[in-house]
């Protein structure tokens, strides 16, 4: 077998999928199989981020200090990948004779986490809870992507990118149908180092997405003075923010 990795394969994308669709078509054929799937294939078919809904509530006390905080988030598993005959996860095992049912998946627990891996503070708060459930029933194959319980795009995602569905039904079909930012409209940025200089160096692609997407949205507070709690803030959103 002569396996291609896809691209963003931290996660678990088509390319897992199309090589057991070319195991099983070698396996009956008898012959050497290439499985290719074509563009529209990918949104159709591959594990999609998990949405995700997330309300936090905080006491303060008479100076402005949290006191309590209480977070609830909703979402399905985020590490649904491959793991052996137990959880396949792959698409073609509810297609053969003898169909196999995708596993529900699962997140670890904390501190490593899942869908609520972001939402422990990190701050110093004398009461703290965090509480994940997972919906009933989501109509599509969900998988980590680089942040867990947050967001691999930041500016992109908070104003542009979706997945949209119709009962049940995946409408995003190819790429004009899921627009991502242009570099042309990446805003100009000054980027600030805060905190001590001398610290070991870290990585810091991943945990910038989440305060990236914050900024996005202050802004639209400071500037149109609303508030919105739904991702992204396309034009539709923006009308309905103002309506």
């Amino acid at each position: 077998m002569i396996f291609v990795p896809g691209a963003g394969f931290y996660g678990h994308s088509g390319s897992s999928d199309v090589a057991l669709d070319a195991a099983l078509m070698a396996r009956s054929t008898g012959r050497p199989v290439r499985s290719l799937w074509q563009r529209q294939d990918e949104p159709l078919h591959a594990p999609l981020n998990p949405a995700m809904k997330t309300k936090m509530t905080a006491l303060l006390d008479v100076n402005g200090r949290i006191v309590a905080y209480d977070a609830l988030v909703t979402s399905s598993p985020h590490s649904t990948r491959p793991a052996g005959l137990n959880e396949l996860n792959l698409r073609a095992q509810q297609f053969i004779s003898k169909p196999m049912p995708m596993a529900p998946g699962n997140d670890a627990q904390q501190p490593q986490g899942g869908a609520d891996r972001n939402a422990v503070p990190g701050y110093a708060i004398s009461a703290v809870q965090v509480v994940r459930q997972r919906p009933a029933y989501v109509p599509y194959r969900t998988v980590a992507m680089r942040g867990l319980g947050a967001f691999t795009q930041a500016i992109s995602w908070s104003l542009k990118e979706e997945i949209s569905f119709a009962g049940g039904q995946n409408l995003t079909q190819n790429w004009d149908d899921y627009p991502i930012l242009k570099f042309s409209e990446v805003p100009c940025m000054q980027t600030r180092l805060i905190g001590p200089q001398d610290a070991p160096p870290l990585g810091a692609g991943e945990i910038s997405s989440g305060p990236a997407g914050a900024a996005v949205v202050n802004t639209v507070r400071h500037v149109l003075g609303v508030v919105t709690d739904r991702l992204p803030l396309s034009r539709h959103a923006f009308v309905a923010l103002l309506s």
